[in-house]
């Protein structure tokens, strides 16, 4: 038997590779297809029959395949079906292939209609294609209807279920970032189950929610966190009144309506998709180092007082405990950091699982889907699963009349949503307040954690038994919450064009708090032996809420109209219910035997004596509402679309009289690219739409008890009557709020103007709107005098609105039958602002993200003409210095016309000041507004603007074959953020907060101790707190050098004066200075080019030592010192020499790598032999090193290569000596360059010994371009060249004038003589200035336009460095 195969077949795809902000992901999706496939032939083989699939010879055929217009088509994709075999159209349009007789060929292309093409007896093929308008034909959710996107009036942005299910989320909210134009989606946090916030256009409302009305199959509900991304059809956000008004009192802040995949027709199908998903935190808070920790927290605690003091000392054998820590502080130099917070919150897996069953008749059709979410959190102890079922069944009664089934029930189960505590913020966000230091670490007395204030203040952060690792573990706050929701629709073809719907939705839901603190979470442990004294508490929570809803609509088109009339009319009416109940208990101190489970079971076994506990129940206020709505759609001659809308709610959120409110929009849409004058266009023009609309919303997302008056029972005793001796219940109000009868709706007003457009064959599409929304009748919260016995209630006061644009623009970059490569962008500006405010209103109103203790309370401030999001506050004018204070007997006296501060700041400690001054060196200083000489309420003004300028995103979408890649990013542009977390890393100089690390930036705080020789010192004189508090100031210009005999001192080139001086243990070398890249430390080469050392040059702090010199083997460095990069390791190229009794032996050069973090005993962590003669050298941005000597150099530290980047030494240029490299100095790397002078003679048949000229070899550190050329005839000795930043035709030289040259004019373009030698010059940061140095005790300062001398900076010691480090910083 020939040419036959079995006819079972296995169908599967699998796709791959799915990228989202995920560290890895990894993805599977395979489906099965199980079905029964006719036999093609029967055979009979030993009496049984078997089926087989005849499969007949293959031909060769060829075709050409032309558009619309006769035009050949490039690219077009050929496929037999069924198969991988095809081939693509050529230039010509045309396209050979060998396929079997009785082959289909697929033909497809982007923006044309798919054509199956059955082969048959043909050889030859000729083949048009057909536009295909499936972007305008696409159907779109709009309200109770679906209308095709070319009939689209008002403004609505889509995104398929295909783009949502490739995105491994655990909620299909995150999949929709960045995809919408006019749609910011924010992750409250990075926790599993995290709440999403949505905004559509902005939002208008103050007080009240600005979340859109969310629908899943026409159901409302409050999250989609229970919605598996599989299976989403679609996602339609409507965004102007004309498409919202339809859902009146719910529509203001826009309207989402996600539509679940359906049951279809069809052969039973099985599809799994699942993913795998690595999580990896992208980094961690920066904290105090250990050497920083203790020197901040001694000071810290030396002035709370001695009883913090000592036993801190005790603990970490400092001062005067150093016991057998004979090193005392400086033992924890080069201590390793130990952050908890990699213990806390680190990587995690997370997996998720879809299966579904489809199929079905003609009339009878079903889909049924599991689903099942793991994910595992990032922080400890925390987890986000869901499990799911949903069941859709579609029964077609008759051939006008179906029933519909939508079940669907979900459990979600979630841990680790720890809350936050006021000032403090979570135990996650928090922890890095522990000790840097591990135990291990430790050097002092371990029992001095249980003496004084360190037993009673230091357990949290301190403590091992108490760390956030151990609480964190300790507590399981278990959130379970259980939906289920179920409709049951019918629909109704009375007779053509003419149909009915309704439907009747119940949904309801059961959740459980059950919250678990431990032992070590509520400190019931005995602190000397470490046994459980009561095993902890409980909070347990149930609620269960209820909806209902009934829809009736009928629709009817007039399909008796002419054909350029199209008329459509929806009428409906819809009524909705929802309550539900609570109940609370809590009971602490539990038995130390008790485990969290019989806790749980046996709640009334709590410790009474001790403990507390409480109960509460309550029943929800019902919300009703009761609408009535109808939408009319016109079309006349398929080009000009008319949408006309109305609702009327009913809500019981407001009281009778108020209860009513009616919501009418109307929109209009013109196809322009219809027209006849558009004709010409039609090569290149797809689509032109323009939309306007005009319409109103209403919100009612308020409580339902605002408008009438509500009790609670007391449960407080205090407030409960006795009466016989016996407590009798008593009934207090439920709120502070006096109820308001007069409440009505907030209205939103929305105006829109919008185009839609597609060119190319569709190949690019995107829409542009342009809108105005207003709110008004705005529902804020208002203050009431005492006497009403109320201090607040609600009311209709205030007016917003939102302006802006949004852009989005889709296209194909790139398809063939293998390929296909989509990309999509969208961009938002929007702009609102508070339009009317009532006088009565202050605008008022705080975060309390730190309860009382911030000041100013109310941080918020809303204000006419400013947008919502203003924040309040000081202006910070830095710190209070010694310049601000009189010095007179031991005491800092403010100046006169220096403001004091309120005493809100409530100084803890500080330096000796008058009775009544709360200011002295080192405390905040903020602006004084209003020039009163106090800084109190009157000066805090708007200092923040949450308001973004623009948000947007862009995706980029790859598919071959059977994988898919996608990228996708969205961002947020222009808005402040409130940086709580650093503020509250401020708070702390009492109590728990005296031993608690700090974030990284307080480092930088203002010193009145220091440490001295390993003890700690109080600072108190202007001359001791001026040494000691050195700050680099922003956006400033500094100069650091060397002087002898062993000093580094800082320039401030704004004053030209030395404002710090470090004393180094390395001698002076003229040459060796360079800086990290972040400017704060300067690495010295020195005790003549045989050590390193790094210094901090705003503390003096010695943080690195390396001595090139090893034993018997001298090492000599000349200015051959480098860092690299990110400042990590340091480079040096040093000669070598062993050295005997009588005799000592050259060795080959080194090219040394030593890590800074190292320490003050670093050693080399890796050796490279180089060439000779090689000097200076630099770091390229790359990490590259160059450096100079007999060649340029490229030295890679990595593998040690060295490679000649320009050829000096043997150059062979014709006519030319070979060049003479010239002394210089380690400069220029702050401006990105690095530089090195030569001289070479040119041979003149004038001139005997030839024209010599000077040179310069540059390398540009951000490009590695290399420039090498001669600028002018030798007429001067120059020590260093440097380019100018400014422009780098012009170069400056210096030695006993200097000079300024045109490069490509190669001229002198001036020249003036010096005082003295200088073996260097520098320019400024912006290339105006110019600094010299080298030589003698100082720096010039010379304007680098007219080389006019304007300063002298004068230095200590006898000589200077004449290597300058002149940097601006950021």
């Amino acid at each position: 038997m020939e040419n036959v195969q079995k006819t079972r077949r296995l169908f599967a795809s699998a796709y791959g590779c799915k990228a989202s902000r995920s560290f890895l992901i990894w993805g599977l999706s395979a489906a099965m297809f199980i079905s029964v496939i006719p036999m093609m032939a029967e055979v009979s083989v030993g009496g049984k029959n078997i089926g087989v699939q005849i499969v007949s010879q293959t031909k060769n055929i060829t075709g050409t395949i032309i558009d619309e217009t006769g035009e050949p088509m490039i690219g077009v994709s050929v496929l037999v079906q069924g198969t991988t075999t095809g081939a693509v159209t050529d230039l010509d349009g045309k396209f050979t292939l060998e396929v079997p007789a009785n082959a289909t060929l697929v033909v497809s292309y982007i923006g044309y209609k798919t054509q199956n093409v059955k082969v048959g007896s043909q050889n030859t093929f000729a083949i048009k294609m057909e536009s295909d308008n499936e972007v305008l034909d696409e159907v779109v959710v709009i309200g109770y209807q679906t209308i095709k996107r070319k009939d689209l009036t008002g403004s609505v942005a889509s995104v398929s279920g295909k783009t949502v299910s490739v995105m491994p989320v655990s909620n299909v909210a995150q999949a929709m970032q960045g995809k919408l134009p006019g749609v910011n989606i924010t992750s409250q946090d990075g926790r599993p189950d995290a709440a999403i916030s949505i905004r559509v256009r902005g939002g208008g409302s103050i007080s009240q929610s600005n979340e859109p009305l969310i629908l899943v199959d026409g159901v409302t509900v409050n999250s989609l966190n229970d919605i598996p991304s599989d299976q989403v059809e679609s996602i339609d956000v409507l965004k102007d009144a004309s498409s919202t008004a339809i859902y009146g009192a719910r529509g203001a802040n826009g309207v989402i309506l996600v539509t679940t995949k359906g049951a279809k027709e069809g052969k039973v199908s099985v599809s799994y998709n699942g993913y795998v998903k690595f999580n990896t935190p992208t980094k961690y808070l920066a904290t105090l180092d250990p050497y920083d920790y203790l020197s901040f927290v001694w000071a810290n605690a030396a002035a709370s007082g001695d009883a913090y003091r000592l036993p801190f000392e005790k603990l970490y054998g400092i001062g005067d405990y150093s016991g057998s820590n004979t090193g005392g502080i400086e033992s924890y130099r080069n201590t390793k950091n130990y952050n908890i917070q990699k213990d806390v919150y680190n990587s995690s897996v997370s997996h998720n699982h879809d299966l579904s069953v489809s199929g079905g008749t003609e009339k009878t059709k079903v889909l049924f889907a599991m689903n099942y979410m793991d994910e595992e959190g990032m922080k400890l102890n925390s987890y986000a699963k869901r499990g799911g079922i949903s069941l859709k069944v579609n029964q077609k009664l008759r051939d006008n009349l179906d029933i519909n089934l939508d079940t669907r029930y979900s459990d979600m189960r979630t841990m680790g949503d720890e809350g936050t505590t006021n000032g403090s913020g979570s135990l996650l966000s928090s922890s890095y307040r522990f000790r840097p230091i591990a135990t291990r670490d430790i050097l002092g007395d371990l029992n001095a954690l249980r003496e004084g204030n360190m037993e009673m203040y230091g357990r949290q952060s301190a403590w091992d038994t108490y760390s956030p690792v151990a609480r964190i573990g300790d507590y399981d706050p278990l959130y379970i919450k259980q939906r289920l929701r179920g409709t049951l629709s019918l629909n109704w073809r009375l007779f053509d064009g003419f149909a009915y719907h309704t439907d009747f939705t119940l949904n309801q839901s059961w959740e459980q708090d059950k919250i678990w603190g431990g032992a070590i979470y509520n400190n019931y442990l005995d602190d000397e032996t470490g046994a459980k004294l009561y095993a902890g508490n409980v909070e347990y929570t149930k609620r269960d809420s209820w909806g209902l809803r009934w829809t009736n609509t009928i629709s009817y088109d007039f399909n008796f109209l002419p054909k350029q009339h199209r008329l459509n009319i929806l009428l409906g009416h819809e009524v909705t219910d929802s309550g539900g109940s609570k109940m609370s208990i809590s009971a602490s101190h539990f038995p130390s035997n008790f485990t969290k489970d019989n806790a749980f079971a046996m709640i009334n076994q709590y410790d009474a004596e001790h403990g507390t506990s409480k109960f509460s129940s309550g029943v929800d206020i019902p919300g009703r509402i009761l609408s009535f709505f109808g939408r009319a759609n016109y079309t006349l001659m398929d080009r000009y679309l008319f949408t006309v809308t109305f609702r009327a709610d009913g809500s019981s959120k407001f009281s009778p009289e108020h209860r009513w409110g009616y919501f009418p929009a109307a929109a209009f849409g013109w196809r322009l690219s219809e027209e006849s004058f558009m004709e010409g266009t039609k090569d290149w023009l797809d689509n032109l739409k323009v939309r306007l609309s005009y319409g109103t919303v209403g919100n009612d997302g308020i409580s339902s008890d605002l408008w009438s008056q509500t009790w609670t029972s007391e449960t407080d005793l205090r407030y409960q009557y006795i009466l016989n001796n016996q407590y009798s219940s008593s009934y207090d109000l439920s709120t502070e709020q006096m109820a308001n009868k007069n409440l009505k709706w907030e209205t939103t007003i929305t105006r829109n103007f919008g185009f839609d457009f597609g060119f190319l064959k569709n190949r690019l599409w995107g829409s542009l709107d342009l809108y105005w929304n207003t709110t008004k009748d705005l529902l804020m919260l208002t203050s009431l005098p005492g006497i009403t016995g109320f201090t607040s209630t609600y009311d209709n006061i205030g007016q917003t609105s939102n302006k802006g644009i949004e852009f989005s623009l889709s296209g194909v970059i790139y398809e063939n039958k293998d390929w296909n490569i989509t990309a999509g962008m969208n961009i938002n500006f929007n702009k609102g602002k508070v339009d009317k405010l009532a006088e009565n209103v202050t605008g008022l109103y705080g975060s309390s993200w730190c309860g009382s203790s911030s000041f100013p309370g109310e941080d918020y401030i809303l204000q006419e003409g400013k947008p919502v999001g203003m924040v309040r506050g000081f202006i910070y004018d830095g710190f209070y210095t010694t310049d601000d204070f009189n010095y007179v007997n031991g005491q800092y006296i403010l100046k006169e016309g220096v403001a004091d501060l309120g005493s809100f700041i409530n100084p803890v400690h500080g330096v000796d000041r008058p009775s009544g001054q709360n200011a002295y060196p080192g405390l905040p200083k903020f602006r004084d507004m209003d020039n009163s000489g106090s800084i109190d309420e009157k000066d805090v003004t708007i200092i923040g603007d949450m308001n973004p300028v623009h948000t947007g995103g862009f995706n980029i979408n790859t598919t071959y074959k059977n994988f898919d890649l996608g990228l996708y990013f969205n961002w947020s542009y222009g808005n402040d953020v409130y940086n709580v977390n650093k503020i509250a890393s401020l708070y702390g100089a009492k109590e728990k907060g005296v031993y608690e690390n700090k974030l990284g930036f307080m480092k930088d705080s203002y010193k009145i101790y220091d440490v001295v020789d390993g003890k700690l010192v109080r600072l108190t004189t202007p001359e001791q707190l001026n040494a000691a508090n050195v700050k680099l100031e922003s956006n400033h210009d500094y100069l650091v050098t060397e002087t002898r005999p062993n000093n580094i001192a800082l320039v401030d080139l704004k004053t030209n004066k030395v404002i710090n001086e470090c004393k180094t243990d390395e001698s002076f070398s003229p040459g060796g200075i360079v800086l990290s890249p972040d400017y704060k430390t300067a690495f010295v080469l020195g005790g003549y080019g045989e050590e390193i050392g790094g210094y901090e040059i705003e503390t003096c702090k010695k943080i690195f030592h390396a001595s090139l010199t090893q034993g018997n083997i001298r090492a000599k460095s000349l200015s051959g010192i480098a860092v690299n990069e990110d400042g990590k390791q340091v480079y040096a190229i040093y000669n070598r020499t062993q050295m005997g009794t009588d005799t000592y032996t050259v060795l080959e050069p080194y090219f040394s790598v030593y890590n800074v973090a190292d320490g003050i005993d670093a050693k080399a962590v890796k050796n490279f032999v180089i060439p000779r003669q090689m000097t200076m050298m630099a770091t390229a941005k790359d990490g590259t090193v160059f450096s100079a000597g007999s060649h340029l150099y490229e030295i890679n530290p990595k593998t040690g290569e060295v490679k000649i980047a320009k050829t000096m030494r043997g150059w062979g240029k014709e006519g030319y000596s070979d060049p003479d490299s010239s002394a210089t100095y380690l400069i220029g790397q702050q401006q990105g360059e690095f530089t090195a002078s030569y001289t070479t003679t040119k041979e003149d048949p004038s001139n005997p010994d030839g024209i010599t000229y000077w040179g310069m070899t540059s390398v540009n550190l951000n490009t590695k371009e290399i420039t090498q050329t001669e600028f002018t005839e030798y007429e001067t000795l120059m020590f260093t060249i440097i380019r100018s930043p400014k422009d780098q035709n012009i170069l400056y030289g210096s030695l006993n004038d200097l000079t300024k040259f045109d490069i490509k004019e190669k001229k002198v373009l001036k020249r003036v003589i010096l005082d003295h030698t200088y073996y260097s010059v520098v320019p400024s940061a912006d290339g105006e200035k110019l600094y010299l140095g080298g030589c003698l005790d100082d720096i010039a300062v010379y304007d680098a336009n007219t080389l006019e001398k304007l300063a002298n900076i004068k230095l200590s010691g006898d000589m200077g460095s004449a290597a300058l480090q002149v940097f601006h910083t950021k």
